[in-house]
């Protein structure tokens, strides 16, 4: 099925069936910069904070990340990035062109389904607002979002 066939929640439902096939059985969280903390740092780290429990809104964000997506006309990949004890960490790949795409190996009509591996990174929990806003007071050491470069803030993603 093309992209421009597929809602949402099929792409979800095929995500899903894609990982479970693969052995990831996990629920699927989606993720974005607001919700994650990682260190500032010119080395590749995969070490980074997860806040749970997610805001209730970020399957609306995902959901307009894929309308996003398919209004880009490049093509666009769901995909699982890391782990926690509640799920896998997933998102979008959009591709800013053409050469990107190609770079990606995306075909603007196709969703290209895929994860890191079996042995991805795993995310440090934090349920406690308290040490989240600390962790946002540390701003000169830490940053928003994490080695996963794709990773959109909602405000992009916002009308």
């Amino acid at each position: 099925m093309g992209i421009a066939e597929t809602s949402f929640d099929e792409a979800k439902e095929f995500f899903t069936n894609f990982l479970a096939e693969n052995g990831l059985t996990q629920p699927i969280l989606w993720v974005f910069t607001q919700d994650v903390y990682s260190f500032k740092t010119d080395k590749y780290t995969k070490k980074f904070w997860l806040k749970l429990p997610l805001p209730a809104d970020n399957e609306e964000f995902a959901r307009r990340h894929f309308e996003f997506g398919k209004r880009q006309g490049f093509g666009l990949a769901l995909t699982a990035f890391a782990s926690c004890a509640e799920g896998l960490c997933c998102s979008f790949i959009v591709p800013t062109d053409d050469e990107d795409a190609q770079y990606m190996l995306m075909g603007p009509e196709h969703l290209k389904y895929s994860f890191t591996s079996r042995d991805m990174p795993v995310a440090k929990v934090v349920r406690s607002s308290i040490l989240w806003i600390f962790l946002d007071m540390l701003r000169p050491w830490i940053k928003s979002g994490n080695f996963f470069v794709y990773l959109k803030s909602k405000a992009e993603l916002s009308p």
